[in-house]
């Protein structure tokens, strides 16, 4: 599984309806692995599929694998193909997983497929195989082979391997929250969604509270307010309208990421507690 490759460096082979070009040409790193949600689907006439969603975090996973290479289908130009593995809730080293495309994939396999540049194609149905995992943590060692349900002499067939070697874990940015109302009190783990902006950078946690920063953040130490201005953080929460908050968020730059602190009372027509951290903030790229 890791012969001849450094930590780091990944395997990739295809052969029959699409061979391989050569290494991705993209600007982008060709390897990546990663928090991702399991999709639900429903069980198919034949038996297959009826697999449960699943959530996912940096802590628990489930996990996805994702290779970038340069492939030709037929006669056609060189293009970047992705090939794309989610992982099983628990995976766990020194197991192989049973590995389906996305539609017949039951609880407990992987699923995957093979996406051609911009979409334009992809290999997704009547696939079979399966994902070896030698290690898997802060870093992915594993192996893996999938076709699809053809012939080996037919000119449909597709053969994709490849391995991987020590590929280093990608975290999300995630929030750990604690969001109190005279209603209820709400603990939960979630992904976030960024826009990074010269004159703004807000930080989202879908369909419950948002931060807005004036301007690209620094480390050290805000207030919360209900409009953002220098020093001072924009605080939003879904469903709740407030005159006032108190509270505040503190910044602290570790390994290239910001980790983030708050805690905040509104005051008004809602009164809601929220406190908790932000994980793996980005800094800003203005």
């Amino acid at each position: 599984m890791q012969q001849g490759l450094e930590p780091g460096e990944f395997e990739l082979t295809f052969s029959g309806q699409v061979e391989t070009a050569g290494p991705a040409q993209a600007d982008r790193e060709p390897a990546e692995f990663f928090p991702q949600n399991i999709t639900q689907t429903r069980e198919r006439n034949d038996g297959m599929g009826g697999r449960e969603a699943v959530a996912t975090s940096n802590a628990t996973g489930p996990y996805r694998l994702q290779l970038w290479q340069e492939i030709r289908r037929g006669d056609g130009e060189p293009e970047t193909g992705r090939v794309w593995i989610q992982l099983p809730p628990d995976a766990r080293a020194g197991t192989t997983y049973t590995l389906h495309d996305a539609a017949r994939a039951r609880n407990g396999e992987a699923y995957g497929g093979v996406v051609g540049a911009g979409h334009g194609w992809s290999i997704n149905r009547q696939l079979e195989g399966w994902v070896r995992i030698g290690e898997i943590g802060p870093h992915l060692t594993a192996s893996f082979h999938i076709h699809n349900s053809v012939e080996s002499e037919s000119e449909h067939r597709a053969d994709i391997s490849g391995r991987v070697n020590r590929l280093p874990f990608r975290p999300r940015t995630e929030a750990k929250f604690k969001l109190t109302t005279e209603d209820e009190t709400l603990e939960d783990v979630s992904g976030v969604i960024r826009q990074d902006r010269p004159d703004r950078y807000t930080v989202i946690v879908p369909r419950r509270f948002g931060f807005e920063f004036d301007g690209p953040p620094q480390a050290g130490t805000y207030r919360f307010g209900t409009r953002r201005g220098p020093g001072v953080v924009d605080l939003t929460i879904d469903d709740h309208r407030f005159d006032e908050v108190e509270g505040q968020l503190e910044l602290r730059e570790e390994d290239g990421f910001f980790h983030v602190t708050y805690s905040a009372t509104t005051r008004g027509q809602s009164r809601v507690t929220l406190e908790g951290t932000l994980e793996h903030m980005p800094l800003s790229e203005h």
